[in-house]
């Protein structure tokens, strides 16, 4: 049985207006479907935000809302009369959905703020005057619609509700003396001088097991004692 995730902070949800709702062809060549989102301005400040609300083929992405403040930064250091490359844009995201940065590619070339390389499908022409698609975008504000995100979902935690029975824990805890006689057994065994049992204490049974490992090693009791021997007639080095 499963429960929600106890003592989770409380979030407050920012609230935006839909500016605008629309759609994006996707760049790649064997893509298919378009790639859907909304334009949305911060209710609280004046800033515009980029949010992935669907997606035709089905693939991941993430599922957050980009300030566009945050597009506009992973250009800030690119000449922008050369080309880009979708992956540019991976930095305006938290989430690491592979997606991502080809999706909002896609977005802005459907806004005209990016056009297509005549070079490479795949590279993207930054277009001038950004600000002037920021002021029309705000100029929507009197018909815009609210628009509030869907609240994450709370983390689940696995959590068994099964109590042991009475019958459990007196197997528990009959388990638990047996192992202590075992062990009780195997010590009084066991020569404490050498830390090796004595061959008496072994049952037939052990006696078997051990031999039947003896053999199958390939070595012997000869071969050990002679082991032994060339040890024993190693001579010290001088001090």
């Amino acid at each position: 049985m499963t429960q929600p995730e106890a003592n989770l902070p409380i979030l407050t949800l920012k609230s935006y207006l839909s500016l605008k709702l629309s759609r994006a062809a996707k760049t790649g060549s064997r893509s298919q479907g378009y790639i859907h989102y909304r334009i949305l301005k911060d209710i609280d400040q004046e800033l515009l935000h980029i949010a992935i609300v669907a997606n035709d083929g089905g693939g991941c992405y993430s599922k957050e809302i980009v300030a566009f403040e945050k597009i506009e930064q992973c250009l800030q250091k690119i000449d922008l009369s050369k080309t880009i490359a979708s992956k540019l844009f991976e930095q305006a995201f938290v989430g690491k959905s592979a997606n991502n940065a080809g999706f909002m590619a896609a977005i802005l070339r459907a806004e005209h703020l990016l056009m297509p390389s005549p070079s490479s499908m795949h590279q993207h022409a930054i277009q001038p005057d950004w600000s002037s698609w920021k002021t029309a975008m705000f100029a929507l504000s009197n018909t815009a619609e609210h628009y509030q995100p869907e609240p994450p979902k709370p983390r689940i935690m696995q959590k068994s509700m099964k109590e042991p029975s009475h019958e459990d824990q007196q197997s528990n805890q009959q388990d638990s003396q047996d192992a202590t006689i075992e062990t009780e057994a195997v010590a009084d065994a066991t020569d404490t001088t050498t830390g090796t049992r004595d061959d008496t204490s072994y049952s037939e049974f052990e006696m078997g097991l051990l031999q039947q490992s003896t053999l199958s090693s390939g070595v012997n009791d000869e071969d050990e004692l002679e082991v032994e021997s060339d040890d024993s007639k190693r001579v010290a080095p001088p001090s």
